[in-house]
């Protein structure tokens, strides 16, 4: 912004905590891969052991594979209805088939309709930068939407969404009705069931209470302000991370 460079939304984002969700999973990976090992019976090395301590990060890089597969389509989707650029090919993975059919599944049972896509928005007033993913009418509803890939919605994206909703009306004066939490896999179905049999594996050793495994989703929305102040309450949130 005249020629400074600015704080982005997610960098401020960064500084909330994420060790609570994170260190169970990296702990059930290592366990995961250690577990397979002896099953096989093979013995354990020093190198099974590093491996086994860092397999999270492999795996992490190889998730994010299906996610942004997903993502990377719905935004070139997007952009050609808003005639912005060609209309993307169907994917020849079926993971990604199934992202991208519930994906167009939602825009037709919602009554979509697309404002603007990849928007850069800055807020003068709080001097920060980020780009959001599109502004929709749902279900008659102004949103600002952000479509994320993952296993779960965490509560990062309602300090995200808020941030950026804020920036925009303040840039531009447009009022939103609130904000949508759009939510594809970045895990097939199969890895999914297999995430979940390792954890009630590990639990049962652990004797702990086994988890519910529930049907799985490929794909979710969440409308995130059916209470009136959410937006508020979250920006403030939001506020508080860049102070900090």
């Amino acid at each position: 912004v005249e020629g400074k460079p600015k704080k982005g939304v997610t960098s401020i984002i960064g500084i909330k905590d994420k060790s609570r969700a994170l260190l169970p999973w990296s702990q059930e990976i290592a366990a995961g891969h250690l577990l397979r090992l002896l099953g096989s019976g093979a013995e354990l090395t020093q190198k099974d052991v590093v491996e086994a301590a860092f397999a999270s990060e492999v795996l992490k890089e190889k998730a994010a594979d299906l996610g942004k597969a997903v993502h990377d389509w719905a935004e070139q989707y997007i952009k050609h209805k808003l005639k912005q650029g060609d209309m993307p090919e169907m994917p020849h993975d079926q993971n990604v088939v199934k992202g991208v059919t519930s994906f167009l599944e939602w825009e037709k049972a919602h009554k979509v309709k697309y404002l603007w896509a990849e928007k850069i928005v800055y807020s003068q007033k709080h001097d920060y930068i980020g780009r959001a993913d599109f502004g929709a009418i749902v279900d008659g509803l102004k949103c600002l939407c952000d479509l994320k890939s993952g296993n779960g919605l965490y509560n990062e994206v309602l300090l995200q969404t808020a941030a950026y909703a804020m920036a925009d009306t303040e840039e531009s004066k447009f009022k939103y009705d609130g904000r949508c939490a759009i939510r594809v896999a970045k895990e097939t179905e199969q890895e999914y069931l297999d995430r979940l049999n390792l954890k009630n594996a590990i639990k049962e050793i652990l004797g702990k209470k086994p988890v519910d495994v529930k049907p799985y989703q490929v794909f979710e929305a969440k409308f995130l302000d059916n209470v009136r102040m959410n937006m508020k309450r979250d920006f403030n949130a939001f506020l508080a991370a860049w102070e900090l």
